[in-house]
């Protein structure tokens, strides 16, 4: 199986996956089952972090720390955009002031049919009683009067360009691939950085509860590993779009799928997929995303860029060496005929 046909596979049980609003823990389970499954099947026992030589990076790897930022903080301004069918949006708000709409409803419960079952899971089981009870008082007259006016649709819009862009998870993200040269230029300072190598095998929850690297958290910090999938187009997430809207309305109604956020987290376009990469997701509890937010994870190995300056490497393997680590440098094979980077093993450190 081809990279490329696992990242599709993956996104094919993904899509699959739809887990309503209001669902019991042992029930959202039993629906992201296959998705977990997946990723224990397929994960790599290798997953790639490029670096550059900045204090900050330098003394992160000295103390185990990663950090995972909003996508905002990205250089694809397409990261974790969904896309949504904005007619579609616009059409369903005015056909639900129509008298077409309001009359068949009133219809509906009158002659004790069920009120259907979209309605239902969009609104939610208690909310929907709230909102069949304002229906039933709109009278004859009233009907006639509603009107969406422009001015309220030009509002729309702006909100919908607004909630459209994902902020519900810290993100770190993982190369599979160690030889990339492009990799190496964009990520890594031009090879003048390092790379370290991670075992993120058996890593879906981080419990980091009011100890010194999390000192601003009351609450757990809970993880996963993911393939990011490559498309041409962006996710359509035009049901949760309405939804989102509605909530920025202080409109009580139900996400008609929770995994709608994840999703569009994982999907990106197809121009990057000789990235070949896999996010780390961080969810915290009650827990402000404004700025980084900092994990432990001990690397497995590290990486010197082909251009790396002695006076950084030399500080670099100090702490490999405390580590333990293994070391590499990363090369050119003048004898090949291939545009890739090869690494050499150095030593494996010992303290």
């Amino acid at each position: 199986m081809t990279n490329q046909t696992l990242r599709k596979e993956f996104q094919k049980i993904l899509n699959s996956v739809v887990i309503p609003e209001g669902l019991s823990s042992s029930e959202i389970q039993e629906k992201i089952k296959p998705v977990d499954q997946f990723i224990w099947t397929h994960m790599p026992a290798k997953l790639f972090k490029y670096r550059e030589c900045s204090e900050r990076n330098i003394d992160a790897f000295n103390k185990d720390t990663l950090y995972a930022v909003t996508a905002d903080m990205f250089n694809d301004p397409f990261d974790t955009l969904y896309s949504y069918n904005q007619k579609y949006i616009i059409d369903s708000i005015k056909f639900g002031a129509t008298r077409e709409f309001i009359s068949g409803m009133q219809q509906r419960v009158n002659s004790g049919q069920p009120i259907p079952e979209e309605i239902v899971k969009f609104y939610g089981d208690k909310a929907v009683d709230h909102f069949v009870a304002l229906i039933m008082q709109i009278t004859e007259k009233e009907m006639d009067s509603f009107n969406i006016e422009q001015k309220h649709i030009d509002a729309i819009i702006s909100i919908l360009q607004i909630v459209n862009f994902v902020k519900t998870f810290g993100i770190t993200c993982f190369s599979e691939d160690i030889q990339s040269v492009i990799m190496w230029s964009h990520y890594a300072n031009s090879h003048e950085g390092f790379a370290l190598e991670y075992d993120l095998r058996g890593f879906p929850l981080i419990k980091k509860t009011n100890d010194n690297l999390n000192n601003d958290c009351k609450q757990s910090i809970y993880a996963n590993t993911y393939p990011i999938i490559y498309d041409s187009k962006r996710f359509d997430a035009t049901t949760t779009a309405l939804f989102s809207l509605c909530k920025t309305l202080n409109i009580d109604v139900k996400n008609p799928d929770t995994t709608c956020f994840l999703k569009s987290t994982l999907h990106k376009s197809y121009q990057w997929s000789y990235e070949k990469e896999w996010r780390l997701l961080v969810c915290k509890d009650d827990c402000d995303y404004s700025a980084p937010i900092p994990f432990s994870v001990h690397p497995k190995a590290i990486y010197y860029g082909n251009k790396i300056s002695q006076i950084n490497k030399k500080r670099l393997h100090l702490i490999a060496i405390e580590k333990g680590i293994k070391e590499y440098d990363m090369c050119i094979d003048y004898y090949s005929n291939r545009f890739y980077m090869k690494p050499k093993y150095i030593r494996s450190s010992k303290l």
